[in-house]
Formats: structure tokens, C-alpha cells, sequence
């Protein structure tokens, strides 16, 4: 569930938000947004909400409320305005490259692959993050390409041949 951000006043009068460095600073205190959620996502405790750094980046940066924003690099922490997307789940489930298929996981020190297909799928856990990344493409390419990623030279991907992804 998405909370409604406050009016762009009352946060614009609270916190900064600085695109270059993605640095969000709570202005009554001087100091910036440290507060980390699970899923590695820099929130603000706001009138007795939690509101998503991202989203509040956003928000100050363009005055709208975003539907969903995406984060390029996949780190949830990174909020420098190159980063963020603004986007929609629809887009999301038409245009999966929005995702690059891998993520470093702390709990398992492995890269999992991963594609979308209304839900998020996890391929398996990989050593590094090309592998984990290839073994997404390839699913993709079955998935929702009809095969238009090339894989030729790629013989193993974790183990498997290259094809079986396919």
C-alpha cells in the first residue's frame, strides 16, 4: 500500500532534497535521511508516517506524486535524481527491461537473478553479477522477447547450459 505524500509545502519546508548527491536533509535538524527500512530503502518518519526517500525525492524534484519510482542501479538507497524513474506498474509489466535481472543479496553474499511476470521470480543465486544478469536475459528472452536476445557464445550460465534457460 502507498501512503500519500503531504503537500509539497509541508515537506518542501521540512526537508531539501539535493539531485546531485540524492542527499535528502531534514532542515529542522540539519542533518540527512539515514533511516534504513528491510528492504535497504532510505525513509522518513513524517507526521507518524513512513515515507519512502525516493518517492519524497521525487516529489520535491518535480511537485507530482509518482505512482512508482524505480531506481536504475537497483540500490534502493541510491537516490540521486540520474537514478530515479518515474513509472507505473503497467509499464513495469510491459517494458521488464526497467529491470536488470540481478541484485546483490547480503543474506546469501550471492547475486540472484530475477524477472517479473506480475510477481517477482527468482532465478536462483549467482557468484557474480553478469552471470546472475545473463540468466535473467535468457529467461527474458523466453518469457517476453520471442528470443530476441542474443546469447550466442555463452555456453554455461550457473551451471546449466545457456539453452535450457531457454
Amino acid at each position: 500500500m502507498t501512503i500519500k505524500l503531504s503537500s509539497i509545502k509541508d515537506l518542501s519546508t521540512r526537508y531539501s532534497y539535493n539531485q546531485t548527491t540524492g542527499i535528502i536533509t531534514d532542515l529542522q535538524y540539519n542533518r540527512p535521511i539515514t533511516t534504513i527500512n528491510t528492504k535497504g530503502e532510505l525513509y522518513i518518519q513524517h507526521t507518524g508516517k513512513r515515507l519512502l526517500a525516493h518517492r519524497v525525492a521525487y516529489y520535491l524534484h518535480t511537485g507530482q506524486e509518482p505512482s512508482i519510482v524505480y531506481h536504475l542501479d537497483n540500490n534502493p538507497a541510491n537516490n540521486v535524481w540520474d537514478n530515479l524513474v518515474h513509472t507505473d506498474r503497467a509499464a513495469i509489466s510491459r517494458k521488464p527491461e526497467l529491470t536488470n535481472g540481478a541484485r546483490y543479496d547480503k543474506r546469501s553474499n550471492a547475486w540472484e537473478a530475477s524477472a517479473y511476470n506480475k510477481k517477482r521470480i527468482s532465478l536462483g543465486y549467482y557468484a557474480d553479477e553478469d552471470t546472475a544478469r545473463t540468466v535473467s536475459n535468457a529467461y527474458r528472452a523466453k518469457h517476453y522477447y520471442n528470443n530476441h536476445i542474443d546469447i550466442t557464445g555463452i555456453t554455461t550460465i550457473g551451471g546449466r547450459t545457456a539453452e535450457s534457460y531457454l
